[in-house]
């Protein structure tokens, strides 16, 4: 994957998604779950890119909730899309909040993500994956307008599709606002 692959999948990942009909296929496997990502604030960006001594990641916050409770929200955390260094492939890094409570709901009311400061994100130990192309399908046939593009991040032996999601109409837009790249002096 190249950069430019970056802001490709930070558009592909924005959004509110669910797995409704992987769920009612196999519930006793799925959970019926609602998914949002959201890009960072700029100013958040900046802190994660200097939390994790990178330069130009893609920050996105992630939230979900059952499909039943949609109201209850859990699970916040952040993503960083990494470029790529050299010969190395993106990466993607997961942190976590020492406090949850000020972001829950931030899925629906990114507003909230504008007070993350550096001593709200917690960092996760063995949190950061190598993202991987690989082609699982491909059509001639235009992608239907609730289906997001087909594409796979693998890590180790776990592979994460989002065409096992929907896209919900009247969400955030596949060409949401992502933040331009900022250069960060340092780091912690």
């Amino acid at each position: 994957m190249t950069n430019s692959d970056l802001h490709t999948l930070a558009r592909w990942m924005t959004g509110q998604f669910d797995n409704l009909d992987q769920s009612q296929r196999d519930p006793a496997w799925f959970v019926a779950l609602r998914l949002w990502c959201q890009p960072l604030p700029p100013t958040a960006n900046v802190i994660l890119n200097d939390i994790a001594g990178t330069e130009g990641a893609i920050g996105l916050f992630v939230e979900q909730a059952p499909l039943p409770a949609g109201d209850k929200p859990y699970r916040q955390r952040l993503f960083l899309l990494c470029p790529a260094i050299a010969d190395h492939a993106l990466t993607v890094e997961y942190f976590g909040f020492h406090d949850q409570r000020p972001y829950i709901g931030a899925g629906l009311d990114p507003s909230r993500l504008a007070a993350i400061s550096h001593d709200a994100i917690q960092t996760l130990n063995n949190a950061r994956f190598p993202l991987v192309r690989s082609v699982i399908a491909s059509s001639p046939a235009p992608i239907p307008i609730k289906s997001a593009p087909s594409t796979t991040a693998t890590s180790r032996d776990t592979s994460v599709s989002d065409s096992k999601f929907r896209r919900r109409n009247g969400s955030v837009s596949i060409g949401a606002s992502i933040p331009k790249p900022v250069k960060v002096s340092g780091g912690r």
